[in-house]
């Protein structure tokens, strides 16, 4: 069985936290800010609201520790599909590319671009299956992927190879 949750929309995402602020009795003002970083990703708004209304830090402080924190278990969830996959570069060149560009003729550019050869159709083709089962990425429109999670667009991919 598979259960898929979807980022919430700007609307859900500032009733959200709207409603936990709420609940604790403070008074918030940058839901904006927060939204556009965070993306409408329930556990991302979770954890800022507990960094920021359960343990006092200042909005930009929680930001970044979401996004510090975030990114430590998007690694390890990363690392953890990789495991045992021997074309680790590849899918870790698309994530990267995804972070620039969302055409499928454009990322299968910039891959072969980075691998430093020209990268099978077939091969693209599995990895962006792979990927998007895994809910790393979305497919949208005809032939454009883009990173499902804003924490995925600070990692450096290549790094991790």
């Amino acid at each position: 069985m598979e259960v898929r949750l979807t980022p919430f929309t700007r609307d859900q995402s500032r009733a959200f936290l709207m409603r936990g602020f709420s609940e604790l009795g403070i008074s918030f003002s940058g839901y904006d800010k927060v939204i556009d970083e965070l993306d409408g990703i329930t556990g991302w708004l979770t954890l800022f609201g507990n960094l920021h209304g359960v343990r006092g830090l200042p909005m930009n402080d929680a930001l970044s520790k979401v996004m510090e924190e975030g990114a430590k278990i998007m690694v390890n969830e990363l690392n953890n599909f990789l495991k045992g996959r021997t074309n680790r570069v590849l899918y870790l060149a698309v994530l990267e590319a995804l972070k620039h560009v969302d055409r499928w003729i454009d990322i299968k550019t910039y891959v072969s671009f980075m691998l430093r050869r020209e990268v099978d159709d077939r091969v693209l083709a599995n990895a962006l299956t792979s990927l998007t089962r895994f809910n790393l990425i979305e497919k949208y429109g005809e032939g454009r992927y883009r990173l499902i999670d804003p924490i995925l667009r600070n990692i450096k991919f290549m790094d991790l190879s």
